[in-house]
């Protein structure tokens, strides 16, 4: 990158830039194309702010939170399923029909119902 701006190499040799707070940076003309040189020729990559994301697509910034936090309330959930297959995989029979008994032999009937219909 020609830049002299603080960037990250995040996954290999590209390095990224910030897009928050880039306008403040007080980058002379001269800079601000050669930035946006490297930023079209991939050798460096802007990670846009919300409000600069929002503003390309024309949508609303709230929008776009709404949707990443729907996102990492996703893979939160799946994240909990995962551990709670892995407990699963890794009890015992004894200890899987102690969990059965625990959540409720209705409880998992319920759920059984609902997967296989």
């Amino acid at each position: 990158m020609h830049m002299t701006l603080k960037s990250t190499n995040v996954n290999g040799n590209t390095p990224h830039v910030s897009g928050r707070g880039i306008r403040r940076r007080k980058l002379s003309r001269e800079q601000r194309i050669r930035l946006a040189a490297d930023l079209v020729s991939r050798t460096a990559q802007l990670d846009p702010s919300i409000a600069q994301s929002a503003a390309l697509l024309s949508v609303a910034p709230t929008d776009v939170s709404k949707e990443l936090r729907a996102r990492a309330a996703a893979r939160e959930a799946k994240r909990a399923t995962l551990v709670l297959i892995d407990g699963w995989n890794d009890a015992s029979e004894i200890e899987r029909e102690d969990a059965v008994r625990m959540i409720g032999v209705a409880d998992v009937w319920d759920v059984l119902a609902r997967v296989v219909a």
